[in-house]
């Protein structure tokens, strides 16, 4: 029943645009679904959304998620400025997208961290470069995805 009403209270934060769904979807969340591939859509639609202030903590659940269906997302998302945002010249955003990239561990999510290792801003490459560099190494210790290549 939980999961169903988590459902509704994304679908309807994603309709209207509402920063205040959003949050009671999130509490809703983070009690227990946090591993459900099932709402990796939601995420994924969320952390394109410029109406909320979450965007970190869903690239941390699509890392811990490693669902493919997010990476084109977390490429554009981690290349993407948020006004928000604006006080961080670390890029946290976009180091936590390059993780999730790293541990999502596909051909696609490889290519999307050498899009981003070409990055004109330094530090965000920067992020990618070392994912791409330590690729193998990681992936190889996690036991990651099979596709890697």
């Amino acid at each position: 029943m939980e999961r169903i009403v988590l459902e509704k209270l994304f679908r309807s934060a994603i309709v209207i645009a509402s920063e205040e769904q959003a949050e009671e979807a999130f509490r809703v969340f983070f009690r227990g679904f946090e591993s459900d591939r099932r709402f990796v859509p939601y995420l994924v639609e969320l952390i394109e959304a410029d109406w909320h202030k979450r965007h970190e903590d869903i690239a941390s659940c699509l890392q811990k998620s490693k669902d493919n269906r997010a990476t084109p997302a977390l490429l554009r998302t981690a290349i993407r400025k948020f006004d928000y945002l604006d006080y961080d010249n670390s890029y946290a955003l976009a180091r936590k997208c390059t993780w999730a990239l790293a541990d999502i561990g596909t051909q696609e999510s490889r290519a999307a961290l050498e899009v981003i290792s070409r990055n004109d801003d330094e530090t965000i490459a920067g992020y990618a470069i070392r994912r791409l560099e330590r690729w193998q190494l990681e992936h190889d210790r996690k036991g990651g995805n099979e596709d890697l290549g």
